[in-house]
């Protein structure tokens, strides 16, 4: 009977870290006063040194993460993506893929993801590198706070599965914010804000590409 209780606790010691590692982990996005919950199989990179990005993080099939964030005049107006219609923010993201189309990326779609806290811009789109390698990325976009954040996943050679794409979604929807704040009472320059606002995501998106083609080059 010893014996047999001894058996229990190694297979109890052995099994523990894996049970943990079931339930996914929760991880701290300070500059945003937020959380995410992430999967298991996701492991978290290192990000010193890169102003703006909150998180970095690549799973098992080799699907990328960065989670960005910029703050600034054009974040400030836009405040947050629930003080939109449905109707603008699916205006705006149309003009968006067009600005993304006439830089170079393939195949773009944008769809409005609303969520508890936030209302995500989700864009898919599709480019080839001057080496010949093919990328595919998903990338969701959101205003809270007065802060613009992106949340960018990448993956070469193969499209993102529906299992891929379901679990990205629920990573979004596992973002919980301490608080949402207020808008505070400023001037409304809505049109210049909305045209600012297109140009800064596709500048984003580009820089999101070119960050993750560097970093896969290292």
């Amino acid at each position: 009977m010893g014996r047999f209780k001894a058996v229990l606790i190694v297979w109890s010691i052995l099994l523990l870290p894996a049970a943990v590692m079931a339930a996914g982990s929760t991880v701290v996005l300070t500059g945003i006063q937020a959380e995410i919950e992430m999967p298991p199989g996701w492991t978290q990179q290192e990000t010193s040194g890169e102003e703006g990005v909150l998180l970095r993080a690549e799973n098992d099939e080799g699907v990328k993460m960065s989670i960005t964030c910029q703050s600034g005049e054009v974040s400030t107006g836009q405040w947050n993506l629930t003080l939109y219609e449905d109707s603008e923010c699916e205006s705006l993201g149309r003009s968006l893929a067009e600005s993304l189309e006439k830089g170079g990326y393939d195949h773009v779609e944008c769809e409005l993801h609303k969520k508890e806290q936030a209302n995500w811009l989700r864009l898919t789109w599709e480019k080839t590198s001057q080496d010949g390698v093919l990328l595919f990325g998903v990338q969701y976009y959101t205003a809270v706070n007065g802060q613009s954040i992106t949340v960018a996943y990448t993956k070469e050679a193969a499209k993102m599965t529906e299992e891929e794409m379901a679990e990205m979604d629920q990573m979004i929807g596992s973002i919980r914010f301490s608080k949402i704040q207020e808008k505070p009472a400023q001037e409304d320059h809505s049109w210049t804000t909305r045209l600012i606002w297109v140009a800064l995501l596709a500048a984003g998106g580009l820089f999101t590409y070119a960050v993750t083609r560097k970093r896969g080059k290292r």
